[in-house]
């Protein structure tokens, strides 16, 4: 566990954490008012109702650029940035504590200046900005990382080199964020609403307000699609209106994003390709990625980034004597290898040779703990032997050679080095070795 917060600075799921335990989440939205200022779950929830006060791009933007605002603590989007963190902090029981920002990868050394000097009002003790990407990176070794903001998605690669995982290239593709891809959806819904039931949900705020909600809980996974058919019904005081949506239509929206992101990294073949649990939520997306031939892709677990820098605490008590920093490099847990038993560093897969300065394999995992009972894992088995209330033969665990790997389907969800858990449905289940087991 890490002996400071952490949190996460993306504007979808700004984050406070303790640990790996979640302490609050809020989306980056603002409502601004003469004396009233919303921000966060409410604010979006009544975004579309009162589009002249809201607010939803201050994260992104992260600029003092001002604002037409009336309210006495609001005058720039800076302002917005600093009243959120203070919420956030508040909110995460972190007032007085050491603290560590997860921030996104396209962020401008002026864009964190300014995030510094905003923190630095705050009751925190900043000790270092990390990039999101390169700590996920260090959870669960990859050459690529996907992830999504409101305003777009990310596409990072990573150096795996020395033992060190070091944020290389950062390509941004702007019709990928969440906000982006809402609206085509809701453009599109509206078109079947005025089909089916002759009735317009965009000309009045308030149903607008409703369809968008309803797809925003849809991609957060609040809500789910039955047999492919999303229900979508609004209400106003003349009527009801719904539609059965097939959800299928929406996810040939990622069939554009994954042509732009294989045509970044193609020309890299087996790399490896990881998506944060945010851009997993994309519909279609994963599957449209495999279509392309990007097969060696992962969904990370939302405590990825947690899990890098706690593989890093070291690195953040030497920066906690004063001077906060911006890290985009950190200590990997490891340096797998190739087919062949030769170490690579670069995403296109190329053996550098002789590696004499890798970092050496950890020992693998012996066992796997869940509820206290620690069951040894040799040959690959059911997850149904370690957790009896899952279903079996959906779910497999594995020993490869300094990891234990769970799988659904042939597809690698989990590679668990030691001390370290993942979480299938409720369940919690952590690596570990047992040094007098033979192993």
């Amino acid at each position: 566990m890490t002996p400071f917060k952490v949190f996460d600075l993306n504007d979808w799921e700004l984050s406070a954490h303790s640990g790996e335990l979640l302490e609050v989440q809020m989306p980056g939205f603002a409502l601004v008012e003469p004396k009233v200022l919303i921000l966060g779950e409410q604010a979006l929830r009544e975004h579309r109702r009162s589009p002249l006060a809201a607010h939803y791009n201050y994260w992104h933007r992260l600029d003092a650029s001002p604002l037409r605002s009336r309210h006495r603590s609001v005058r720039s989007s800076a302002d917005l940035v600093f009243n959120q963190l203070v919420q956030l902090i508040e909110k995460g029981g972190a007032q007085g504590a050491p603290a560590i920002f997860t921030v996104p990868s396209h962020y401008s050394k002026d864009q964190l200046a300014l995030l510094l000097g905003i923190v630095e009002e705050t009751s925190v003790t900043p000790l270092a900005f990390v990039d999101a990407s390169v700590a996920a990176g260090v959870a669960e070794p990859a050459d690529w990382v996907l992830d999504v903001t409101l305003q777009q998605m990310t596409l990072t690669r990573l150096e795996q080199q020395s033992g060190k995982v070091t944020r290389d290239v950062v390509e941004s593709m702007p019709e990928g964020g969440l906000l982006p891809l809402l609206e085509a959806w809701l453009a599109r819904i509206a078109d079947e609403f005025v089909h089916e039931t002759r009735f317009d949900p965009l000309r009045i705020a308030d149903t607008e307000q409703q369809l968008w909600s309803r797809l925003y809980d849809w991609v957060g996974g609040k809500c789910e699609a039955q047999s492919n058919g999303l229900h979508l019904e609004v209400k106003h005081q003349a009527g009801n209106w719904h539609v059965n949506f097939d959800v299928r239509e929406l996810e040939q929206t990622a069939t554009k994003l994954a042509s732009e992101i294989a045509s970044v990294c193609g020309s890299a073949p087996g790399a490896r390709f990881a998506v944060t649990h945010r851009a997993a939520r994309i519909p279609g997306l994963l599957r449209a990625l495999e279509a392309l031939g990007i097969n060696n892709c992962q969904a990370l677990t939302p405590n990825a980034h947690i899990q890098g820098i706690s593989a890093n605490t070291g690195l953040f008590a030497a920066h906690s004597d004063g001077g906060v920093k911006f890290v985009t490099s950190l200590t990997a847990r490891h340096t797998p290898p190739t087919s062949n038993g030769t170490h690579t560093d670069r995403p296109n897969g190329r053996p550098n040779g002789t590696h004499t300065d890798a970092r050496p394999l950890e020992p693998a995992p012996t066992h796997l703990v869940h509820e206290g009972i620690a069951t040894p894992i040799s040959a690959p088995v059911d997850l149904a032997r370690v957790v009896p209330t899952l279903p079996a033969n959906t779910y497999q665990i594995a020993r490869v050679t300094d990891a234990l790997e769970i799988s659904e389907g042939g597809q690698c969800l989990h590679r668990l080095t030691c001390g370290h858990s993942a979480t299938i449905g409720t369940h919690t289940l952590l690596a570990v070795r047992i040094t007098d087991h033979g192993a």
